[in-house]
């Protein structure tokens, strides 16, 4: 079963998700572990451009998706995240230099 609570705070839309899966292995941790490591590997400008798409109301995998050019950014942030640093790196720069 699959449990999902919506709400907002303090004008931050929150939402709760929870599965009978260990943490480590569902899709949204894995998001977030890659979404730090392309952050630490794009750079400042790149984390500055996902700051600015947010602020302008997209979601997290979406800006993720505009900036490094994935058509389904859900899926594809799962497979990216099966990278190596090096792998990573060259991904990023294939992509997101593209758009400076």
């Amino acid at each position: 079963e699959i449990y999902i609570a919506n709400f907002i705070h303090n004008n931050i839309d929150i939402e709760v998700y929870s599965k009978p899966q260990p943490t480590t292995e569902q899709n949204a941790y894995i998001h977030m572990l890659i979404q730090q490591r392309i952050l630490k590997i794009a750079g400042e400008e790149f984390r500055k451009r996902i700051i600015e798409l947010k602020k302008n109301g997209y979601k997290t995998e979406p800006t993720f998706g505009v900036l490094l050019n994935l058509e389904e950014p859900f899926e594809e942030l799962i497979d990216i995240s099966k990278l190596t640093d090096i792998e990573l790196q060259f991904f990023s720069n294939e992509h997101w230099n593209n758009k400076k």
